[in-house]
């Protein structure tokens, strides 16, 4: 998990596009945390990115695939 999942360690490359993560000094690897605490961490590492995904929506209509439909699952929670 990357673990400091916010706005300003994602950077996007515009095409094709694509969103890359950056600055690591928090991530943990799997082996490092029991089931849950990695459970939450990675849960906790997709709310920024999914709040992004549904401001995009608003503006873009609908979009397919795995991040928008989670981010539409997740709506409830994100606000």
């Amino acid at each position: 998990v990357h673990g400091d999942m916010e706005l300003h360690n994602i950077a996007v490359a515009p095409a094709p596009a694509e969103a890359v993560l950056i600055d690591f000094e928090l991530a943990r690897e799997r082996a490092e945390l029991d089931g849950a605490a990695w459970d939450k961490m990675v849960r906790a590492d997709f709310t920024e990115l999914l709040k992004e995904a549904v401001f995009l929506q608003c503006a873009l209509g609908r979009q397919p695939g795995p991040l928008a439909d989670m981010a539409m699952e997740r709506i409830g929670e994100l606000f």
